[in-house]
């Protein structure tokens, strides 16, 4: 048995496809972009699920990854999951 494809069906099938593919590389664009984000100590404490003095008793023993922007502490994501990640 030969299956014939039509021309237009050929592109619509590439349409469908180029469609599917786009939408799963701006889905990892948009997820790399959301691990390199620097969050405020309110947003990793509720990013950890834990409260802010957690979060301020941990940079001052030095035991989590932060950056200082200034006076303000900031941690980035990727570098708080690979944190965790460690144990």
């Amino acid at each position: 048995m030969k299956l014939e494809i039509e021309p237009q069906d050929i592109e619509a099938l590439a349409d469908i496809l180029a469609e599917k593919v786009f939408a799963k590389l701006k889905a990892l664009i948009s997820q790399q972009d959301h691990d390199d984000r620097l969050m405020t100590v309110e947003q990793l404490a509720e990013y950890l699920h834990v409260e802010k003095h957690w979060v301020y008793q941990h940079v001052h023993a030095r035991d989590i990854p932060y950056v200082k922007v200034g006076a303000k502490l900031r941690f980035l994501k990727r570098e708080i999951d690979r944190w965790i990640k460690k144990g």
